[in-house]
């Protein structure tokens, strides 16, 4: 409200309060068992319907013109998945910053399962998503342990270093959420011997990351969704080996958006609807562009090296 117009929310924001249904209707039952004034709950209206104008005010500290529409707008996540160019059923995306999401877009409501979530897309469809949280920020304190001055520095030693056939690192420095649903797991290099080097370590740590995504799509694929193609976005998605090894280690196609702010794409696009510039139902004819990662190698030795990051971790998860 401080730039102006109503206070409004909309089903892709609600529903991640932990206060809505998955649908993104509030809960009234649990507002009221919780004592919590009803009032405080905003209604609800379509992400790109419009939530008002532009103040006066706000314009003139923003320098923009005052009265330009502004749409009710969505989370971050269904922004980037629309700022990518989801649209339809089955379309599916990979994010990679400090955490990392597999988002799936669904036509109707996926059933429940245990370590993924279901959410309200944007264009009001529904997504399936699993959501990992040791992505970048377990990378960027590798990164620091190690003493690498920069990133290029990091990959070049990375992928100059042959994978090791015993060195494993478990990523789970602040827990893990799909699909293990584990707040206490934690991570660390496994099978260590004197000739690695750092190089082998960092390359460990690309690897551990990309066996977790792995495993967060592997309970989507369990769950009924057979992936074999998806849109790769994120901070954490530039470098062409690292986008190569997670085709590699997902084995999936993946196609890298060429928009480095996919959410803020999304969230522009649904401005440009609310003012009337777009239809909800062109989105598809309006995705960016994007690179094709090259067909992912089926490596025995990488497939050996996931089953015994699985294997590890299923060993260790007593322990946490």
């Amino acid at each position: 409200m401080t730039l102006g117009g109503a206070c409004v929310t909309d089903p892709s924001d609600a529903c991640a309060t932990a206060l809505a249904a998955p649908s993104g209707e509030w809960d009234d039952a649990l507002i009221g068992r919780l004592n919590l004034p009803r009032a405080w709950f905003a209604p609800l209206a379509a992400s790109h319907e419009s939530g008002g104008a532009l103040s006066a005010r706000a314009a003139a500290s923003l320098g923009l013109l005052a009265g330009i529409p502004m749409a009710v707008g969505a989370g971050d996540t269904p922004c980037a998945a629309l700022g990518s160019g989801l649209s339809s059923d089955g379309d599916a995306l990979l994010t990679t910053g400090t955490g990392g999401q597999i988002v799936v877009m669904c036509a109707d409501a996926p059933a429940p399962v245990r370590g993924l979530h279901t959410y309200r897309a944007a264009n009001a469809e529904w997504y399936r998503m699993a959501a990992m949280q040791n992505v970048g920020v377990a990378l960027e304190r590798v990164r620091g342990w190690l003493g690498f001055a920069s990133w290029r520095e990091a990959y070049d030693e990375a992928f100059a270093a042959d994978a090791s056939a015993s060195v494993s690192f478990l990523p789970y420095l602040s827990g893990e959420r799909s699909p293990w649903m584990n707040p206490s797991a934690r991570g660390g290099w496994l099978g260590l011997g004197l000739n690695d080097t750092r190089g082998t370590m960092m390359r460990a740590a690309f690897e551990g990351v990309a066996f977790a995504l792995r495993a967060g799509l592997d309970a989507i694929r369990d769950n009924g969704t057979p992936l074999t193609s998806m849109r790769l976005a994120g901070g954490g998605s530039i470098d062409a080996r690292w986008r190569q090894l997670l085709a590699d280690a997902l084995q999936v196609e993946l196609h890298a958006v060429d928009c480095p702010n996919a959410a803020t794409r999304g969230a522009a696009l649904l401005g440009g609807i609310a003012a009337g510039h777009w239809r909800i139902d062109e989105m598809t004819a309006l995705a960016p562009v994007t690179t094709r990662v090259a067909m992912p190698q089926a490596e025995a030795t990488l497939a050996e090296r996931h089953a015994r990051f699985i294997a590890l971790y299923r060993r260790v998860e007593d322990w946490f």
